[in-house]
């Protein structure tokens, strides 16, 4: 079912495709950060000169890249949802686009609470929900909206039935958009998954195995999709597995891990201790250590073996080069010294370690 709700006012051509050169990433007490893949570099996403970069305190004092909860990507645009933002009635979310080149931005929409944006071929999907308003479209449920990139128009996509909430959706968590194709969304709403076609028309349980093969998916936290595996960290333990899952048998790759993360080409974890040291509540339970495990050969390599390094458990990897972000000392918005993650990072690229620092 498709209704039109409106037309905003604010359009913008879609430009040439262009690689998001960055990886995002947020520390306590600052706004949405950059890791250069191309530099190893970090600094701040906000590009005004003039911004004190803020990320507490009253709506003017904010930085314009603080409280973002989510983002997609469309070659130089970032579309991304910044929450709360507080008015006299209530919190409300935004729905904006920034384009890292002519650091342009434009709200898109504004409502109650906006989630899981996903772009795909010109058009942005996102989850929103009326929580104070007796609209019946609404009915206070979370409903799938479509925005028009070129013509700025806003489409509803699910009724009563196919919102979260109805009764077509019936697992646990928001449903979420994680794959598209020239046909079908592949769609995630733990621990059940879905496809369905792009105006939700029909949609049909499935399982893992019927993702398609030839492509990366992260299905949720430390679960990934690829060539019919699933690589997993199950919960309640702390193996790192590979599960078939045409035939459902799994394989270890790692007794222990902390977290993970991977590419087409390789996995990344760190290795779990049991003996850690203690820092304020906070175990460094990874020794320093990060091993890279080849999916095509199955070989493990530990890339990385510093103790005196503390690592978090937030890394990423894109276009081959791989961010972790470090824990220390911090002082925060209060003056109150705290150990917690930082912005500082260890980047691995072409087989080197990088330290990178705001400057």
């Amino acid at each position: 079912m498709i209704v039109l709700i409106l037309l905003s006012l604010t359009s913008c051509a879609e430009s040439e495709p262009i690689t998001f050169p960055f990886i995002l990433s947020t520390a306590n007490d600052y706004p949405l950060l950059k890791y250069s893949t191309k530099s190893c570099t970090v600094s701040t996403l906000c590009p005004d000169v003039y911004c004190e970069h803020n990320s507490s305190g009253a709506n003017d004092d904010l930085c314009e890249f603080s409280s973002v909860l989510e983002y997609a990507f469309s070659g130089d645009r970032m579309y991304y949802i910044r929450y709360p933002i507080y008015k006299e009635d209530g919190l409300y979310a935004h729905l904006k686009y920034y384009n890292y080149v002519t650091g342009e931005i434009c709200l898109i929409r504004e409502s109650e609470y906006i989630s899981d944006p996903f772009y795909d071929h010109g058009y942005l999907y996102f989850w929103e929900q009326f929580a104070k308003t007796d609209d019946e479209i609404a009915d206070k449920k979370m409903h799938l909206y479509r925005y028009n990139v070129k013509t700025g128009g806003i489409t509803r996509l699910t009724d009563a039935s196919t919102c979260y909430g109805g009764e077509r959706f019936n697992g646990m968590m928001l449903p979420r958009i994680v794959h598209a194709d020239k046909k079908h969304f592949y769609i995630v709403s733990y621990p059940e998954y879905y496809r369905a076609d792009h105006d939700l028309d029909k949609i049909e349980s499935i399982t893992p195995a019927d993702f398609p093969k030839d492509v990366l998916v992260e299905l949720a936290d430390q679960q990934y999709l690829l060539n019919g595996f699933l690589y997993s960290i199950p919960d309640g333990t702390n193996t790192l597995l590979q599960k078939d899952t045409r035939t459902g048998e799994s394989v270890t790759i790692a007794e222990a891990a902390v977290s993970f993360v991977m590419d087409e080409n390789a996995l990344y974890y760190q290795p779990r201790y049991e003996e850690a040291e203690a820092y304020e509540g906070w175990y460094n339970r990874s020794h320093g250590q990060i091993v890279r495990y080849d999916l095509n050969t199955g070989e493990h390599s530990l890339i990385l073996d510093r103790p005196e390094v503390h690592l978090s458990s937030r890394m990423q990897v894109s276009d081959g080069v791989l961010m972790v972000q470090l824990y220390g000392y911090t002082t925060d918005a209060h003056g109150e010294e705290r150990y917690d993650v930082l912005p500082d990072a260890l980047m691995y690229k072409d087989e080197t370690w990088t330290y990178a620092v705001p400057k």
